[in-house]
């Protein structure tokens, strides 16, 4: 995969790797993984009429479905992903992320976005009927909503999007510098990657925004079934894809079958997956 020459070995990968990020990160996705289990386990009570949080406005369990939602896709894959790319990425290309103070702020305020969005969706609601609301809704001409957008996996707030696609774009930055510089040819992993970070910032502003804003009736049902479709096969496998062709060889102590062929299925994924249905 790195031979020698690409890889000298005076390269010591502790002074690439920030792994108490990366302990902080996975962390960070099993809390969220447990927070999401229990939002689905409240909502499975409801499917089964045994609700014991009855009369409870937030503990409704159509609050706590989107929880478990978003928690699941933003807070335990989102925050796995991201360890996996400060281990993976400076290792294959032997250069540091951009910035490890702008990979730490990145951690903090994509915790902040998770945490921000749940609480949008529980407490929003409850807060909409309130008269500031009411009153800066009028004197600005806004749809000030603040809990959950009517889209489904697409329930964060309206206010917390543009943070949303901002820190997406930074995590992009972050990561496409050390690509940029590392020697070519590109291994595999590092195509999904590259391809992940901007299908990711395009299927999110594409699920969030159009059905919300620029497309209407069953053109936007269309639109957010495409964008369900797309959040799983243009954010989660491209990353796990690159990670399985980086850690499966090293595993095994063995390369590859095929880089050639793992290129056929990387533009086969491309060309044939985004827009290939709704989900």
């Amino acid at each position: 995969m790195i031979t020698n020459e690409i890889a000298p070995t005076s390269t010591d990968p502790s002074e690439l790797v920030d792994e108490r990020l990366v302990r902080w990160y996975f962390l960070a996705a099993c809390t969220f993984l447990g927070v999401s289990m229990l939002g689905g386990l409240l909502m499975a009570f409801q499917l089964v009429h045994w609700n014991p949080f009855n009369g409870i406005e937030l503990l409704a369990p159509g609050r706590w479905r989107m929880v478990h939602t978003n928690a699941v896709a933003y807070g335990f894959l989102a925050n796995a992903f991201l360890g996996a790319l400060h281990w993976a990425v400076p290792r294959l290309t032997l250069h540091q992320v951009a910035s490890r103070a702008l990979s730490y702020f990145i951690f903090f305020a994509w915790q902040a976005i998770v945490l921000l969005t749940a609480a949008g969706i529980i407490f929003g609601p409850s807060l909409q009927t309130s008269q500031w609301v009411a009153a800066a809704a009028s004197k600005y001409h806004l749809a000030m909503s603040l809990g959950a957008q009517g889209l489904e996996w697409g329930e964060t707030p309206f206010w917390i999007d543009p943070i949303a696609l901002l820190g997406l774009a930074l995590v992009a930055y972050n990561f496409m510098v050390p690509i940029a510089r590392a020697k070519p040819p590109l291994y595999v992993t590092m195509w999904y990657f590259m391809a992940a970070f901007v299908w990711t910032f395009l299927t999110y502003a594409m699920g969030n925004l159009m059905p919300e804003y620029h497309v209407a009736g069953t053109s936007a049902g269309a639109v957010g079934g495409l964008f369900i479709h797309d959040l799983v096969g243009l954010f989660v496998t491209p990353l796990g894809w690159g990670l399985m062709y980086y850690f499966v060889p090293i595993m095994l102590k063995k390369p590859i079958w095929s880089h050639g062929l793992s290129l056929v299925g990387f533009w086969g994924l491309a060309f044939f997956y985004p827009l290939n249905g709704i989900h």
